[in-house]
């Protein structure tokens, strides 16, 4: 598993301590939205990547109905980017 963000591996740690998982970990500094940050965490994987985890997002919290459409493209665009590069 590689992760771009400190804060989940302390998150995985707390949802898999119960558990026995096979598991490989490792924490790559990047930014979903950069293709070159995107290409270095796949790099680092040393088996095969089997899924992606996409979770790039803008926390804004607001009722959809509510919501503006600038607010709307602020909070989306990075797991936009993310989808499209990765």
């Amino acid at each position: 598993m590689v992760l771009t963000n400190l804060k989940q591996l302390q998150e995985l740690h707390e949802l898999t301590r119960s558990q026995h998982l096979d598991l490989t970990v490792q924490v790559v500094r990047g930014d979903i939205s950069i293709g070159d940050d995107i290409s270095r965490a796949i790099s680092c994987a040393t088996k095969l990547i089997k899924g992606v985890v996409q979770a790039a997002m803008v926390l804004k919290d607001t009722l959809f109905t509510e919501m503006s459409l600038a607010r709307f493209k602020q909070v989306l665009h990075p797991k936009m980017l993310g989808t499209i590069l990765a």
